[in-house]
């Protein structure tokens, strides 16, 4: 398991990446996997550890996206096409840089 911690919108933040068998990434009411959590009320996101690097960006960038969201409206759940536009202009460099430097870390980490 690796911690890494990080700076989001001004909050300080732990990407854990954990193994797929750990309960954090168990759908308690279906038993389904998923490849990573994003727990806002916590500050932590968590990652399958054992995801290729393709996916582990893909993933890594979908629970960030979660973490701007929950920062920057509340956790409003309806979403148009306009307001998508909107947020990806306004935070979509940002998202994706977060990432790139998150999975830096973890490679220095790794070595």
């Amino acid at each position: 398991m690796k911690k890494i911690k990080y700076k989001i919108l001004g909050d300080d933040w732990t990407i854990n990446f954990i193994p797929k068998d750990n309960p954090v990434l168990t759908v308690i009411v279906t038993g389904d996997s998923w490849y990573g959590i994003c727990e806002s009320t916590t500050f932590n996101i968590y990652i399958d550890e054992d995801l290729n690097k393709q996916y582990e960006k893909l993933t890594l960038t979908h629970e960030l996206t979660h973490a701007y969201l929950g920062k920057t409206l509340n956790d409003k759940k309806q979403y148009d096409q306009e307001f998508i536009c909107d947020f990806l202009a306004q935070y979509g460099v940002a998202i994706s840089k977060d990432a790139a430097n998150i999975l830096k870390l973890k490679r220095k980490k790794i070595k």
